[in-house]
């Protein structure tokens, strides 16, 4: 028996119509690879973006701890240059204590010779004018006790004792003009000057009242 003509276009349209179910059933697994491919690609994106959060945090802590070492260091080195500061200033202070120490040993030493001349000077014999003029070579140091009798000017006086006179040149700082008294026993040191032409002279260097 014949299916009627109805049924067979139904049929033949039901056909056509699930052609494209069936094609879009068969597309589906294709469609369901792709998206599980981009799930593993995100998910590999994200390990990588958590494993590069790691290493900038990693690199984090590294610059932190360098700027801490850096810290430590300036802070260091500030110290060590307060340290040479204040080891310069008691270097300076040192010196300065050293040069204030030389300065006086040298003061002393001074005064030691001073003392010491003044001590040697008496134990030099005392001569007189008679050897001074007839027999002192020019230059020697001499030592005369006597009398200013005469002042001549210019810083030139007249010395005697009891063997005679002699011209003798002093110095105001020796003795000034207002200082000079005729008569006065004194003992001078000085040097004798001797000279074809103006004679015997003595240079006056120290003058002591006797």
């Amino acid at each position: 028996m014949k299916a009627p003509l109805y049924l067979v276009l139904l049929m033949l349209v039901g056909a056509f119509l699930a052609t494209p179910a069936i094609a879009q059933d068969e597309a589906a697994p294709e469609d369901t690879t792709i998206s599980v491919q981009d799930a593993d690609e995100a998910a590999q994106a994200v390990d990588e973006a958590a494993q590069a959060t790691d290493e900038a945090a990693q690199a984090t802590e590294e610059a932190a701890e360098a700027t801490e070492e850096a810290v430590q260091a300036t802070e260091d080195a500030a110290q060590t240059t307060e340290d040479a500061v204040e080891m310069t200033e008691d270097a300076v202070q040192t010196t300065e204590e050293a040069v204030e120490m030389t300065e006086d040993a040298v003061q002393t030493t001074q005064e030691a010779v001073e003392m010491t001349e003044d001590a040697e000077q008496p134990t030099q014999d005392t001569v007189t004018v008679e050897w001074i003029v007839n027999e002192a070579p020019n230059d020697s140091p001499v030592i005369v006790k006597g009398r200013l009798v005469e002042s001549l000017g210019d810083n030139e006086y007249v010395f005697e004792d009891e063997t005679g006179t002699v011209q003798v040149e002093i110095d105001d700082d020796v003795l000034s003009p207002d200082q000079f008294q005729a008569g006065v026993e004194v003992e001078i040191v000085g040097e004798v000057d001797r000279d074809q032409e103006e004679g015997v002279e003595i240079e006056v260097a120290r003058l002591n009242m006797v």
